[in-house]
């Protein structure tokens, strides 16, 4: 099975998204946007485990969310990366502290696992669309779609897990925990 750590997002905050991604949509030559279930943020990324392993991994969420207090994120500007195949379309998130600590206790309950953490710096974003290529300038196209912040409030964390249902990708929760902290 293939997991990972993430904030799933409340159906009103992905229809949001999937609004965005479609105003994005008519300045790209080519893309695969995200369906509109499966946007969500990436705490840290696991791969492929064992399913007798998903034990050790429920305890790490629940440990992390016993530490970490509620808190909201601010999704903020358009932005984009270079990956092979074309760029990837995102959301960009402000910086904000209670997202920084949840990362930091995840990575020590993982850590404390015996899991090796993450050596890359954590980039907070919601990816929109992935392979894409431009009609036009991206610069022209992010002051065109004029997105305004918003804000989401994080009580829970998740693993999730990623699977193809009849050859469409899904992201589904198989472990939540509230935040306590």
């Amino acid at each position: 099975m293939r997991i990972f750590f993430g904030i799933d997002f409340p159906q009103s905050v992905k229809a949001q998204l999937k609004r965005e991604a479609d105003r994005c949509e008519r300045f790209c030559e080519k893309a695969s946007f995200t369906d509109g279930d499966n946007y969500h943020l990436t705490l840290r990324f696991i791969g492929e485990i064992d399913p007798a392993m998903l034990e050790v991994f429920e305890t790490v969420l629940k440990e992390t969310a016993d530490r970490v207090a509620p808190f909201s994120i601010h999704l903020s500007e358009l932005g984009h990366f270079s990956k092979r195949g074309g760029h990837i379309l995102f959301r960009g998130l402000r910086r904000e502290r209670g997202l920084g600590g949840l990362v930091r206790n995840l990575d020590r309950a993982l850590k404390n696992q015996g899991f090796p953490v993450e050596k890359m710096p954590f980039k907070p974003h919601v990816t929109l669309a992935r392979r894409v290529r431009w009609k036009e300038d991206f610069q022209k196209m992010a002051k065109a779609v004029k997105l305004n912040d918003l804000e989401v409030p994080v009580d829970q964390i998740v693993i999730m897990e990623s699977v193809r249902v009849e050859g469409r990708l899904v992201y589904r929760p198989i472990a939540h925990a509230r935040l306590k902290g």
